[in-house]
C-alpha cells in the first residue's frame, strides 16, 4: 500500500509544479495572476501522468482493484478538466481578466526577443484590456486632488507644496474625501496659501472654516493641527518643504520620516502626498500607495507601482494612481471594469 501512496503523492507534486511551471514565461512578476483554465490544465496533465505512468509500471503495482480506480477517477478528472477548459463554464468576468494578464504577458517576452523584421507584429507591452481600462479610469477621474484644487504642484514652489501639505493632512483623517476636498479649497479661498499666513489666522478663524466647509467633525483637532504645520514648518524649514527634500538628501524614507514629524501626518498621510507631489519629486516616482495597488489589483492590472507605469506616461502616472484610489474610494470598480 506504501508505494501506491508514493505514487498518488508524486501524481500530485508533479501537476502542482507543471501549474507552476506555466508562469516561467510570464514577463514581469506582477503579469502572476491565478488562473482557472492554467489550473484545469495541470489536472488534466496529471490525470494524464497518472493513466501513463501507471500502465508503464503495471509490473510493481499489483492490487487490481487498486489499479482500477486509480484509472476511473484519473480519467474522470482528465473528462472534467477538459470540459471546464473548453466550456470555461466557472469563468466570470473578473477571473478571466485576470487570466488575461500572464496569458499577454507571454506574448510580450515572445514578442521582445523574438527576431522579428516587423516588431509590430509583436504584442505591445499595453494590451487592449490594460488600456480599456485605463482610459475608462481616466475618463471618470481624470483629474487628481492637487488639480482640483487649482494647486500647481509641479511648480515645486513654496506654496503649492504648503498648500498639498495641509490638503494631505486634511484626507489623511476619517472623513470623506469630499469634505476633505472642500476644506482644504476653504483653506486657499480664506487667502492661507503660506505657512506665514495660516499661522496668523486665529484658532477660531481656523474651526470656522473649517467647521463651515464640510470639516465639523474634526474641526477644533484639525484647525490646530494646521496652526501647528505652519508653525513648524516655517521653524524648522524657513516656511519650504524643498527644505525638507534637501536635508533629506532626496530620499524616500528619510522624506518619509521627516513628513512625519508635522501633526496629523501619519504614514497614510504620507502616502497621500507622495501620490501627487510625485510630479515635481521625480525621485518618488514611480510611487502609488496600497490603495491604488489594491484598486489596481481588483481591476486586474498590474498591481505594483513599477508594473502600472508601464502603461502610461511618467507625467499621467500620478493621474492614474489617483484615479484608482478615487475608483475604490467611490465604490466604482464594478463599473470601471464593465466601462473597459
Amino acid at each position: 500500500m506504501a508505494h501506491y501512496v508514493r505514487f498518488l503523492a508524486m501524481i500530485a507534486t508533479s501537476t502542482l509544479v507543471m501549474f507552476g511551471l506555466m508562469y516561467l514565461n510570464t514577463y514581469a512578476l506582477d503579469h502572476i495572476f491565478f488562473s482557472e483554465t492554467r489550473a484545469y490544465m495541470a489536472l488534466l496533465m496529471g490525470a494524464t501522468m497518472a493513466i501513463v505512468m501507471l500502465s508503464f509500471m503495471l509490473g510493481m503495482y499489483k492490487n487490481t482493484a487498486l489499479n482500477i480506480s486509480i484509472y476511473v477517477v484519473a480519467i474522470l478528472i482528465f473528462a472534467g478538466s477538459l470540459y471546464l477548459v473548453r466550456s470555461q463554464a466557472t469563468v466570470d468576468d473578473v477571473s478571466w481578466m485576470r487570466a488575461m494578464i500572464p496569458h499577454h504577458s507571454i506574448a510580450i517576452l515572445t514578442s521582445e526577443n523574438a527576431n522579428l523584421s516587423d516588431r509590430r507584429s509583436g504584442v505591445s507591452e499595453m494590451t487592449s484590456a490594460h488600456k480599456d481600462l485605463i482610459d475608462a479610469l481616466l475618463d471618470r477621474y481624470g483629474q487628481t486632488y492637487c488639480d482640483q484644487l487649482h494647486i500647481p504642484i509641479a511648480d515645486d514652489t513654496p506654496s503649492p507644496l504648503f498648500r498639498w501639505l495641509c490638503a494631505s493632512i486634511l484626507f489623511s483623517a476619517r472623513i470623506g474625501a469630499a469634505q476633505a476636498l472642500e476644506a482644504a479649497a476653504a483653506l486657499a479661498d480664506a487667502g492661507w496659501t503660506t505657512p506665514e499666513k495660516l499661522k496668523a489666522a486665529t484658532w477660531k478663524e481656523r474651526v470656522d472654516v473649517l467647521n463651515n466647509n464640510g470639516y465639523a467633525r474634526y474641526d477644533e483637532s484639525t484647525s490646530r493641527m494646521l496652526g501647528d504645520t505652519a508653525e513648524y514648518l516655517i521653524e524648522a524649514y524657513d516656511g519650504d518643504l524643498r527644505a525638507l527634500r534637501k536635508k533629506a538628501s532626496r530620499d524616500e524614507a528619510e522624506m518619509r520620516n521627516a513628513l512625519k514629524a508635522f501633526k496629523g501626518l501619519g504614514d497614510v498621510g504620507v502616502d497621500i502626498f507622495f501620490r501627487e507631489v510625485q510630479t515635481a519629486w521625480g525621485e518618488l516616482y514611480p510611487f502609488a500607495d496600497k490603495k491604488s495597488l489594491d484598486a489596481a489589483r481588483e481591476l486586474g492590472l498590474p498591481h505594483t507601482a513599477q508594473g502600472l507605469s508601464k502603461h502610461v506616461a511618467e507625467a499621467d502616472f500620478p493621474r492614474l494612481v489617483t484615479a484608482l484610489v478615487r475608483a475604490s474610494l467611490d465604490k466604482s470598480i464594478g463599473d470601471i471594469r464593465q466601462a473597459g
